[in-house]
């Protein structure tokens, strides 16, 4: 921790720059300068100093800095335990990315949390197995988005290799990815010996214990293209991950408006597309998820010559190319067309004992539901998908938008991201103690109140009022960064009929009571001041008596 002292002087000189900037009753952020956006082209540099191994939060505010979080973990910093937070935007202007955990023994294992912002122009054109911003992950990354990407992995010829990728990451191996955007394309390589092939919009392959929550993904995600040879052994392609294996995974609240491709040039093999997950071995769920582009399985064999062979093995799904007996699918639906050999408006191919309940496919999309397997899903049509009878039938995380398919419920929370440390406004009485808290935050604090006549504050950050007013109260983190917020004291008198406790009686204490009559869900600040029969209940009277006491007020 920083010293006291100097803490203290730095925050005395700038309180009445502090003070400008803090509005009073409102929820204030960090107040240090770097917390500005702050957005510059990458120019290839790398910056490892911000790092410090006895710290459990870490703060990036540069594409420099998020490149020296590659350079530190691919040397061997696991950051496990830690928490490592970009401050801004960045953009890495197209120039070649290294994957975040090249190895096994070297990925990542903390926290990364975007808090909302974006990495614009990312690149990630790897010759190496992983490609994607994290090549290895086995922790978790949260509030991040990518835009105006590229994730290919280069051709490598005739050469024997596996190759994942995925936006996110590349493989994902007991980790969790969660709040999560990606846009632009993520495709794999054509090499006529290459083992297996797996892309992911999110995630390539995952294993372990896994979760994928509250993710999108826009764009194109493909194995294979024009020219040359195609994989030549399976090939696993997703929009939300490649392939599930070893373990048991998660994919909730997710959502993919991207077209997914997969083709394999070999006649003993097979090309698995999935709108969410390209197959499944293992045990995964799929809930609260849908699909919205088209999925492609292609197996035809093209030679040097450019001769294209009979058509061999594929198969696709809207939701899932392939599922085990172990998955689980449930409240999904899917509007994107499906093609292959074996083509199921949801599911490819399920296995015997694999549960599918309320999954919808739109009818034009393939003639089944389930290709090969037990059918337990459901046609609809476009109009009918449309409908807010649709959106209901989906369950509580779906909402219905008027023209168009069921979106979730976060895709139209704006305030989703919002993960900053901050102070929540507080008022109280004077005499009265309460603990103050910083949200979003579980590191040290030192407490200081700017306006001490008013409302004091110790060192475990319990307040205390004194006379009514307004006081500043500021939070120091060990990181050395000042929060701000405003403490405002009222008077220890109890008003009668005040129950919002706003140092006065009005119609708006009347609508507040109602509203707790009838959810119970708000806070009632001042129970005490509601009971005006002074029976020790609050009920429909003591509102009646609320309302004569306005009507005759007036």
């Amino acid at each position: 921790m920083k010293k006291l002292s100097k803490v203290i002087a730095l925050l005395l000189s700038g309180c009445m720059m502090l003070s400008a900037f803090v509005s009073s009753a409102v929820t204030v952020c960090a107040a240090d300068d770097q917390l500005e956006a702050q957005t510059e082209a990458w120019d290839g540099g790398i910056d490892t100093s911000w790092y410090d191994s006895e710290e459990q939060e870490l703060y990036i505010f540069s594409a420099t800095e998020f490149a020296g979080l590659a350079s530190l973990v691919n040397s061997g910093k696991t950051f496990e335990g830690q928490t490592v937070y970009l401050e801004s935007d960045i953009d890495l202007s197209g120039a070649q990315w290294t994957p975040i955990g090249l190895e096994k023994n070297k990925a990542f294992c903390g926290i990364l949390d975007g808090k909302g912002h974006v990495i614009n122009n990312f690149v990630c054109t790897s010759q190496k197995q992983f490609y994607g911003l994290f090549g290895y992950l086995s922790g978790t990354v949260r509030y991040l988005s990518l835009s105006n990407l590229k994730c290919a992995v280069a051709d490598k010829g005739s050469n024997n290799y596996e190759s994942y990728g995925g936006a996110i990451a590349a493989i994902v191996n007991n980790g969790t990815i969660e709040n999560c955007k990606a846009s632009g394309t993520v495709s794999g390589a054509k090499a006529s010996n290459a083992v297996d092939m797996v892309v992911g919009g999110i995630a390539g392959k995952v294993t372990g214990r896994c979760e994928m929550r509250n993710c999108h993904i826009e764009g194109n995600v493909s194995l294979g293209g024009s020219g040359g040879y195609y994989p030549n052994r399976n090939s696993y392609a997703g929009g939300i991950c490649g392939l599930q294996c070893e373990g048991e995974a998660i994919i909730d609240c997710c959502s993919v408006l991207a077209a997914v491709f997969s083709h394999t040039g070999s006649y003993e093999q097979m090309a698995y597309a999935g709108g969410i997950c390209g197959a499944a071995f293992g045990s995964l769920q799929i809930t609260n998820t849908y699909n919205c582009g088209s999925i492609v399985a292609d197996s035809k064999r093209k030679s040097n010559s450019g001769i294209i062979s009979d058509t061999m093995q594929s198969c696709s799904g809207g939701i899932a190319g392939y599922i085990s007996s172990q998955s689980k699918i449930e409240n999904v639906y899917n509007t994107g067309s499906c093609e292959a050999v074996i083509c199921g408006g949801a599911v490819g191919i399920s296995a015997d004992d694999a549960t599918l309940k309320n999954v919808f496919y739109m009818s034009a999309s393939a003639e089944k539901g389930v290709a090969k397997g037990d059918d337990t899903t459901i046609a609809k049509s476009t109009a009918n998908m449309k409908k807010a009878e649709f959106a209901n039938s989906l369950g509580d995380a779906f909402v219905y938008v008027e023209g168009s398919y069921p979106k979730l419920a976060w895709e139209l929370d704006s305030t989703s991201a919002n993960t900053d440390p901050a102070i929540a406004e507080m008022q109280i009485k004077v005499g009265e103690s309460t603990q103050m808290t910083v949200t979003n935050y579980t590191g040290g604090v030192t407490w200081v109140s700017q306006n001490p006549e008013i409302a004091t504050i110790d060192s475990d950050g319990i307040v205390t009022g004194l006379k009514p007013g307004k006081a500043s109260i500021f939070a120091i983190l060990d990181s050395g960064k000042a929060l701000s917020g405003t403490i405002e004291v009222v008077s220890g008198e109890t008003i009668i009929g005040d129950c919002n406790n706003d140092s006065k009686f009005d119609i708006a204490d009347v609508v507040f009571l109602q509203k707790w009559l009838l959810t119970e869900n708000n806070t009632l600040p001042n129970w005490i001041a509601a009971d005006l029969n002074d029976d020790g209940y609050l009920n429909v009277v003591d509102l009646s008596i609320m309302k004569n006491m306005l009507l005759s007020n007036k």
